[in-house]
C-alpha cells in the first residue's frame, strides 16, 4: 500500500519506486549499470548475462540463455503484481522485429501518430533537420501562451523520437528546445521544419546483426600556431 501511494500520490514517486526496484533487483543478483539508472545486469557464474531494462512500469529482459532469462523474469512476476506479455514485439512505442540473424527496431507507428497530430503527414520533405547556417535568435517580445504551448508540444514529441530511434535530429531538437520558455513564430516554424525532415525518414530503422559496430571520428586540433593533420580513429579508442 505504501508503494502504491508513492507511485501515484507523492511528488517523490519516481525516487521511491526506483529505490524499491533497485533493492529487489539486488536480491536477485543484479547490479545497476553506471550509465543508466534503469538498466540492471546479472552475470551468471557460467558467464551468461541477463540485462533488464525498466522504464516506470515497463520491463524488458534480454539474454542469450532463454532458461536463465525466464527464471529471472518469473521471479519478478512472483514479486510484483504484473503480467508477462510474451516475446517482445514493441517497447515504449518502438516496434521490434526479429529474424534468426537480425533485430530491427523502428518508431514508425509513433512517428506517424506525431505527424498526424500536427497535420504534417502530407508535408513536403526536407533534406536536413535544420536549415544550413540557421542561427536562432532570442525572442524578446511578450510570451504568447498559445504559441508556447504548441511549441513545447512539438519539441516534446521530437525529444521522444530523438531519444528513441532518431539520433539524426538531436542537434536540431536540442538547439530549438533552448527557446521553449518564449518561442517566436520563427522558432515554431523551424521546429516544424524538423518534422518535414522526418516525413522523409519514416522508414528508417536500426538493425542489430551481432557484428561489432565501429564508429569513426575525424577531427583537427591546433598546437600553438600550427594546425596538425586530421586524425581518423575508432570512437572509444585513444591515440597519443
Amino acid at each position: 500500500m505504501c508503494l502504491l501511494c508513492a507511485l501515484y500520490g507523492l511528488k517523490q514517486a519516481a525516487l521511491q519506486w526506483w529505490r524499491e526496484l533497485k533493492a529487489f533487483m539486488k536480491t536477485m543478483g543484479f547490479h545497476r549499470a553506471s550509465s543508466d539508472a534503469g538498466v540492471f545486469i546479472y552475470k551468471h557464474p557460467n558467464g551468461q548475462l541477463v540485462i533488464t531494462l525498466v522504464y516506470v512500469n515497463n520491463g524488458l529482459f534480454l539474454g542469450a540463455d532463454k532458461a536463465l532469462v525466464d527464471s529471472k523474469k518469473h521471479a519478478c512476476l512472483e514479486h510484483w503484481e504484473c503480467h508477462d506479455t510474451g516475446d517482445v514485439t514493441d517497447f515504449l512505442g518502438m516496434k521490434v522485429n526479429k529474424t534468426t540473424s537480425h533485430i530491427m527496431i523502428n518508431q514508425k507507428a509513433y512517428l506517424e501518430m506525431v505527424l498526424e497530430r500536427f497535420d504534417m503527414h502530407n508535408a513536403k520533405i526536407a533534406p536536413t533537420p535544420i536549415l544550413s547556417g540557421y542561427v536562432p535568435q532570442e525572442n524578446k517580445g511578450a510570451v504568447n501562451p498559445v504559441r508556447q504551448q504548441r511549441f513545447q508540444s512539438v519539441i516534446g514529441s521530437l525529444l521522444y523520437l530523438m531519444l528513441g530511434m532518431c539520433p539524426d535530429i538531436a542537434f536540431a531538437v536540442i538547439k530549438m528546445s533552448q527557446f521553449s520558455a518564449n518561442p517566436s513564430q520563427d522558432h515554431l516554424e523551424k521546429a516544424m521544419y524538423i518534422m518535414h525532415y522526418l516525413v522523409g525518414t519514416q522508414d528508417y530503422h536500426m538493425v542489430y546483426d551481432g557484428r561489432i559496430m565501429k564508429a569513426h571520428c575525424t577531427y583537427r586540433f591546433r598546437l600553438g600556431r600550427r594546425t596538425l593533420s586530421n586524425i581518423d580513429q575508432p570512437l572509444g579508442s585513444s591515440q597519443a
